[in-house]
């Protein structure tokens, strides 16, 4: 079964392609530059239930990437440099691209990083503190982490009211992951620490 939110969001960008669209945006735009904000490299496609699909690419998607974007012309910097190029003032019409991967995934060392040192593509990894000093949760993978191998789910409310929910489907594990994605979402941090533990 294909992930229905990865195919959406593949079959809009294939659309966008096949309009010509992105060709007049950059013809029109002033943008000077590009980041590509990346999270995940794995070799193995989605999962059917994979809520956090969006988040992953494969690499040879990433590699794909680095050769089309040398391809059309754009030069890919580092973020230091994408930064001193914005503070000058416009000289020609060089544009840039700049990678960045957020969250510091294990993926980004064993998958990723093969490609960039082969394609010589400077990146930037946000390394996320709280993560490094063991306080920090990447909730949103643990919550589809429970929900992807359970048949059912149960979980405590604010009165310690118990509610269970069905997730022997696939439809229900998105039903279900969802509702406690947007829950979670709008608690504090040390809030949704407890509720996911």
């Amino acid at each position: 079964m294909i992930n229905l939110k990865y195919l959406a969001y593949r079959s809009i960008f294939e659309l966008l392609w096949a309009t010509q669209a992105p060709r007049l945006i950059r013809a029109l735009s002033k943008s000077r530059g590009v980041i590509f904000t990346l999270h995940r490299v794995l070799p193995e496609g989605p999962a059917d239930f994979a809520p956090n699909s969006i988040l992953q690419v494969t690499p040879q998607y990433l590699e794909h990437v680095i050769i089309r974007v040398r391809e059309m012309g754009l030069e890919i910097v580092s973020l230091d440099e994408a930064i001193e190029r914005i503070k000058a003032p416009v000289v020609g019409s060089a544009k840039f691209v700049v990678f960045t991967f957020d969250d510091a995934y294990k993926d980004n060392l064993v998958h990723a990083l093969p490609v960039l040192r082969r394609r010589k593509c400077p990146f930037t990894l946000y390394v996320p503190t709280a993560l490094v000093d063991g306080v920090g949760e990447v909730w949103w993978q643990a919550l589809e982490d429970v929900i992807a191998t359970q048949n059912a789910v149960a979980t405590a409310n604010r009165g310690g009211e118990i509610s269970y929910y069905d997730t022997n489907t696939i439809a229900k594990k998105y039903e279900i992951y969802n509702q406690l994605y947007w829950r979670m979402r709008k608690m504090p941090e040390d809030a949704r620490v407890k509720f996911i533990r």
